[in-house]
Formats: C-alpha cells, sequence, structure tokens
C-alpha cells in the first residue's frame, strides 16, 4: 500500500473505487436496485480484510455512507424501511471486516444525514462530509468529535469552535501554513495530519507526510 510505504502512521484502505464491490456484496438487489429483502455475503469483505490485516494491523476502512450508495428501492413498499434495512446491513459489514482485524471505518458522503449519523456514528465509525459548510460540520460534530477536514475550511471550524467538542481535527491536505493556522485556536495533540487520494497516489503520500511538519 502507498500508504504504507510512505510512513502513514494511520492507514485506511477502500474509498470511493470500493463502492461497486460493496453493492456487489448485497443480497436483494440487482445492480442498485433494491429487489428483495436487503442481505450481503460476507466472504468478499472478510476476504479483503484479513489480506489487509495481514499487511497492517489497526488498519481503518472507508465507505461510502448508505445513502451515498444512490439505491432505487422496488421492494419496500414504505420508503422509510430501506434505510434502517441499509444501516443493520452495514453494522454487521463493519463488524465482521473488524472481527477480521480491521481497527474502524470511515464513512464518507457529500451532505451528512442526521439518521445515518444517529445509527453508525461511534468510536469506530466516523463521518467525512465532502462538503464542509458550516451547517454540515456542525451537524456531524453532534455525534462525533473528530472532525476531517480540508484545510480551506479552517476558517469554519475556527467559526464553530466554540459550540462542539472537539477532540480530534484531521487537516487533509495540510501545508506547514495550514498547520500554523490551526494551531491558533487548537492545541497541537489535538491535530493531525491526512489525506484523500482517489488515483495516482504513491508520490501523494509522501508528500502527505513530508508536509506534516511545523518549523518555527
Amino acid at each position: 500500500m502507498p500508504q504504507i510505504e510512505a510512513g502513514i502512521n494511520t492507514p485506511c484502505a477502500g474509498g470511493k473505487f470500493y463502492q461497486d464491490r460493496l453493492i456487489n456484496s448485497f443480497i436483494g438487489t440487482e445492480g442498485r436496485v433494491i429487489t428483495g429483502e436487503i442481505g450481503y455475503d460476507s466472504f468478499p469483505l472478510v476476504k479483503d480484510a484479513e489480506y489487509l490485516s495481514a499487511i497492517q494491523k489497526d488498519l481503518w476502512f472507508a465507505f461510502p455512507s448508505p445513502g451515498e450508495l444512490r439505491l432505487n428501492n422496488r421492494y419496500y413498499k414504505d420508503t422509510d424501511e430501506v434505510l434502517p434495512a441499509l444501516v443493520s446491513v452495514y453494522h454487521a459489514m463493519m463488524r465482521s471486516m473488524r472481527d477480521r482485524g480491521i481497527f474502524g471505518h470511515i464513512l464518507h458522503c457529500d451532505t451528512p444525514d442526521k439518521e445515518e449519523l444517529e445509527a453508525l456514528a461511534g468510536q469506530k465509525v466516523f463521518f467525512f462530509s465532502h462538503r464542509e459548510t458550516k451547517k454540515n460540520l456542525g451537524l456531524i460534530l453532534e455525534y462525533q468529535d473528530i472532525l476531517a477536514v480540508r484545510s480551506s475550511a479552517l476558517g469554519v471550524v475556527a467559526e464553530i469552535m466554540d459550540d462542539y467538542d472537539i477532540q480530534k481535527i484531521i487537516l487533509v491536505d495540510a501545508r506547514e501554513e495550514d498547520l500554523l493556522r490551526a494551531l491558533e485556536f487548537r492545541d497541537a495533540e489535538h491535530l493531525i495530519c491526512g489525506g484523500y487520494c482517489q488515483d495516482s497516489c504513491d508520490q501523494y503520500w509522501k508528500s502527505v507526510v513530508e508536509n506534516a511538519s511545523v518549523f518555527r
């Protein structure tokens, strides 16, 4: 894994590209259409977890949040049944992977959903929103005390700092000037440098490590 080779302390596998594999593991769906009671085949996810855990212990894994899958319902008569069914499957999937050595999961989304946060956020599951608005970040912080944001959203974080108990801020793609800015309102022990790469990642992760320092 490029992250491990680059020296990333807490590597994470999966991401958006894992979406198709996730959907293909579902039972009761045809492509992105729900045609029956939703379940899942644990075998491919468990094999992935075992393979990755053999490479690196305490690895994190990223999934799209349930709503990001954009599944079409043609089975449940009451649409309010869809999310609870998906949440149940997510709980089972993530638990089966943790049982095989995955430490925790990151659920990424464009816009966070309150019901998903209530049902899924916890010590070993946290949400990352690609749309870092004050509303979205505030909603996430109602359910978790870790916040992952790009450095461009530091101004928003500074605005809401006093309203929430933020224990850790993961700064995505931060440079020295971003870290210095973050240190103006948060101590160093509460800051973590992180990354989010979708392709051509070898050099990317090396740059994340190189930029994770401040010289004063």
